[in-house]
């Protein structure tokens, strides 16, 4: 997770956005409330492995396969 937080920066994303609306280019409303937006969709469970899918868990998406390493398996 340390890694996903290094790359995804909603702080410049925003910072782009209120440029666009203070410069009258964009509406506030075109965007998600900066202050809570957290960037993870809601649970998705429309795969086609028909498995529920958050993606602020992401391993225990894969602990639901029968393959595959498992949180507490060590090579």
């Amino acid at each position: 997770m340390e890694t996903a937080k290094k790359v995804y920066r909603p702080d410049i994303y925003a910072v782009a956005a209120k440029a666009l609306i203070a410069e009258g280019k964009a509406k506030a409303s075109d965007f998600p409330e900066f202050a809570s937006e957290t960037g993870f969709k809601p649970p998705q469970s429309e795969f086609i492995d028909g498995q529920t899918y958050d993606g602020t868990k992401p391993n225990a998406y894969l602990e639901n396969f029968p393959i595959g390493l498992k949180s507490k398996d060590q090579i």
